[in-house]
């Protein structure tokens, strides 16, 4: 489904459980309030085109059960709490550099495995994925709470913080591919050191 090039908004719950399979939204949008593509249980491909300004809400694709790609074009800069939660076929994800915010739980019960493309360096992912009241430094390239931070070389540093929300809670296995870099971060709750 594509929509005209001058939609700006689509409001909480518009297209929640219907049979949308495919969604190309265009450049001018800028907001997908909460909710708006909640259990949409035929989507397979979300694409939103470069040089948008777009913020997702809080479950604007929850339990999309079939949503394997996902793909935020340059410049949007939200992405909200649980916003692909339960997303359980989710296999790849595409992220600008643009995003200031990740909310927690983004990717709760998507597929162990989730691949995200990243177009920013590790310390920006970093910095992204990091609570904002823990500050990111350059001694602190660590995942949190606990979370290992694998370096492309295979080794691994662990810091720990204390804060209660994830981007990647309820899922075992999480590879950030940063292309401007080329390194790879893996996160996950099955990698928590005892």
């Amino acid at each position: 489904m594509s929509f005209p090039d001058t939609l700006r908004e689509i409001w909480n719950s518009s297209f929640e459980k219907s049979a949308v399979e495919s969604i190309f939204l265009p450049s001018s949008m800028e907001l997908i309030y909460d909710s708006a593509f909640r259990e949409c249980e035929e989507l397979v491909s979300f694409s939103l085109a470069d040089d948008n300004r777009a913020k997702l809400g809080k479950r604007a694709f929850e339990s999309c059960k079939k949503l394997r790609s996902v793909r935020i074009g340059s410049g949007a800069t939200e992405i909200g709490t649980e916003a692909f939660s339960g997303c359980s076929e989710l296999c790849e994800v595409y992220l600008p550099n643009t995003l200031t915010s990740l909310g927690s739980s983004a990717f709760h019960g998507c597929r162990e495995g989730l691949k995200i493309l990243f177009d920013g360096t590790a310390p920006e992912w970093v910095k992204l994925a990091m609570p904002k009241e823990v500050t990111a430094t350059s001694t602190v390239l660590g995942a949190y709470d606990r979370y290992p931070y694998y370096y492309d070389n295979g080794t691994t540093e662990y810091r720990t913080y204390n804060y209660t929300s994830y981007f990647d809670s309820g899922i075992d296995r999480i590879e950030v591919f940063c292309e401007k870099d080329g390194r790879t971060l893996v996160y996950g709750e099955s990698m928590r050191k005892a």
